[in-house]
């Protein structure tokens, strides 16, 4: 619930700023790069900061709300594209990304695996695929 509330706040944000959006570097490199690029899966500039102070949440919120406006510019992104290779590039630079932000999320857990490298990928995995999922749901997707 608390994705789902903060990221309509997001949006109602990027619509009511959309002439000032160059004054936060939060909301700025979202419209600077297309989804193709994988610049566009980076960090916020600030790590989210200027934007989470803005909307009063903690700074992970505020890179949940970019993860799932991300998934939602992916998925719009997809109907129109007729491309399977980029189509998959651009899943493939999505997944990264998440993965990413869930490895530095949850290091402890990563590191109490006693399966190795092979156990933390598999875990990553999992975790990614649960992300996935909840964001679908929370865009209606599923």
């Amino acid at each position: 619930l608390r994705d789902s509330v903060d990221y309509k706040r997001f949006v109602l944000l990027l619509e009511s700023m959309r002439d000032t959006i160059d004054k936060l570097p939060d909301l700025k490199y979202l419209q600077k790069y297309p989804v193709t690029s994988k610049e566009y899966f980076q960090l916020a500039p600030d790590g989210g900061l200027s934007l989470a102070s803005l909307l009063k949440i903690t700074k992970r919120q505020t890179e949940v709300m970019h993860e799932i406006y991300k998934l939602a510019a992916v998925e719009k992104w997809k109907h129109g594209s007729k491309d399977n290779a980029q189509i998959q590039q651009v899943e493939t630079n999505y997944r990264l990304m998440i993965k990413k932000s869930l490895k530095s999320h949850r290091t402890e857990e990563l590191g109490a695996c006693e399966g190795g490298k092979e156990e933390q990928k598999a875990l990553l995995a999992k975790w990614f695929d649960q992300t996935h999922s909840h964001y679908r749901k929370l865009l209606g997707l599923v």
